[in-house]
């Protein structure tokens, strides 16, 4: 994509939410670094957002084994072709 002045622009297509939460990570990570913020939160407390981080993933990777299992797709503006009603989806909604 060109706009008038011949210039490459960014294809917005190509740029989607997950990208940008993993800018703002990286970002969060290296002002961090560089500016050692004092402890706020100390141990064990301090454990609480990776334990629930990879509880989060865990989860998101049992739900997509559930719906590769049923043959069901799981990108939202892909129709899904059965309905989920197993393992995390017994107590949530369809789909993901």
């Amino acid at each position: 994509m060109e706009n008038e002045r011949g210039m490459n622009m960014i294809d917005p297509q190509k740029i989607r939410p997950p990208h940008f939460l993993l800018i703002i990570i990286v970002l969060a990570i290296g002002a961090h670094i560089a500016l050692k913020p004092a402890k706020i939160i100390g141990h064990p407390y301090n454990w609480t957002g990776p334990v629930l981080f990879i509880a989060g993933v865990a989860l998101m990777i049992i739900a997509q084994k559930k719906f590769a299992k049923h043959g069901t797709p799981v990108p939202h503006n892909e129709k899904p072709s059965k309905l989920v009603t197993e393992g995390p989806f017994k107590i949530s909604r369809n789909p993901m």
